[in-house]
C-alpha cells in the first residue's frame, strides 16, 4: 500500500505544516511496512519449520504468507496429514494388489517358486569311447 502524500498535504499552506504532514504520513507507512515484513518473516518461518521435508506441498507459498500465523499452521498441518493419509492408502492398495496377485497365481507356479527344482549337472563324457571320424 502506498502512502497518500498528496492527500496529506492537500489544503496546507505553510511549509512547516506540509513537512509535518509528510513526516506523519511517512512514519505511518514505515510502521505498516515493518508490520507487514514481520508477518511475512513469521509465515516463512512457519513454512520452513512445520513444512520441513514437505516443501512440494506448498507451491502456493507466496499466497500462503498472507495468512494469519495460526491459520497457516493449521493449513500446513492439514496438508501434511492429507499427504501422509494418501501415501498410506497408496501403500495399502499396493499391498492388497500384491496379495491378490499372489492368491490368483496357479498352485504349481507357487510350488515351483517355493521349492525350486534340483538342477543336476550332465554326466561327464569319456574321451576313450569316441572314435575319430578322420580315419
Amino acid at each position: 500500500m502506498q502512502p497518500d502524500f498528496a492527500g496529506a498535504i492537500k489544503g496546507l499552506r505553510t511549509v512547516d505544516s506540509i513537512r509535518n504532514a509528510v513526516d506523519t504520513t511517512l512514519a505511518g507507512a514505515k510502521i505498516l511496512a515493518d508490520e507487514s515484513a514481520r508477518k511475512i518473516r513469521e509465515s516463512l518461518r512457519i513454512l520452513a519449520e512445520d513444512g520441513s521435508g514437505n516443501e512440494f506441498l506448498f507451491p502456493d507459498r507466496l499466497a500462503l504468507i498472507s495468512k494469519a500465523p495460526d491459520d497457516l499452521r493449521l493449513l500446513v498441518k492439514s496438508r501434511i496429514d492429507a499427504h501422509k493419509a494418501a501415501e498410506a492408502k497408496k501403500e495399502a492398495d499396493r499391498l492388497a494388489a500384491a496379495a491378490v496377485s499372489v492368491a490368483a497365481a496357479p498352485a504349481p507356479y507357487l510350488a515351483q517358486v517355493a521349492s525350486p527344482a534340483v538342477v543336476r549337472s550332465p554326466a561327464p563324457v569319456l574321451s576313450s569311447g569316441i572314435q575319430s571320424a578322420r580315419r
